[in-house]
C-alpha cells in the first residue's frame, strides 16, 4: 500500500456583485501555497474545477488533494458522467500520471475554502470603500515557496 505524502486542499469562489471576479486558493498542509484572484467570473463548477486542476499539478507524487465539491471529486473519480470532459480527462490524467488521490471534504475543514471566505471578505471592503471596483484588474497571484 502506497502512503501518500502530503495532504493538498483545493477550493475556488465566484465573486459575484459589483466586483465579478473569481478566486481560488490551495494549500499543502495548513500552509497556502497559491491564491489566485482572476478579473472574470467564472461560475463555482469552473473556478473549482481551475483549482483543482492546478492543485494536481502542484502536488508531489502519492498525495492526496482534498476538495469540497462533492459533483467534481465524483466526476474526476469515476461515479459520475463529466459535466466538462477535458476537465476530467485533465485530471484523471494527473492523477494516474502522479499517483494522486481526490477526496471529498467537508466546507468547514477546508482550509483552502476558510481562507477564501476572509479574502473574499477583505478584497470586497477594501475595493468597494475605495470606489475603485477593480477598475485597473489584474490577476493576483500570491504564494509561498515549496
Amino acid at each position: 500500500m502506497t502512503k501518500h505524502k502530503q495532504n493538498y486542499f483545493v477550493d475556488g469562489s465566484s465573486i459575484n456583485g459589483t466586483l465579478n471576479h473569481s478566486a481560488y486558493a490551495i494549500f499543502k498542509g495548513k500552509k497556502i501555497i497559491k491564491s489566485v484572484v482572476l478579473p472574470i467570473l467564472f461560475n463555482v463548477y469552473e473556478i473549482e474545477s481551475m483549482a483543482l486542476l492546478d492543485g494536481l499539478i502542484i502536488a508531489k507524487e502519492n498525495s492526496r488533494i482534498f476538495c469540497d465539491n462533492q459533483q467534481i471529486v465524483n466526476e474526476v473519480n469515476g461515479k459520475k458522467d463529466p459535466k466538462d470532459f477535458m476537465f476530467c480527462c485533465r485530471a484523471k490524467a494527473l492523477m494516474k500520471n502522479k499517483n494522486l488521490k481526490v477526496l471529498k471534504i467537508a466546507r468547514a475543514q477546508n482550509p483552502a475554502g476558510i481562507y477564501l471566505e476572509k479574502r473574499i471578505k477583505k478584497l470586497k471592503k477594501k475595493y468597494l470603500n475605495s470606489g475603485n471596483y477593480f477598475s485597473n484588474t489584474k490577476i493576483i497571484v500570491k504564494g509561498g515557496k515549496e
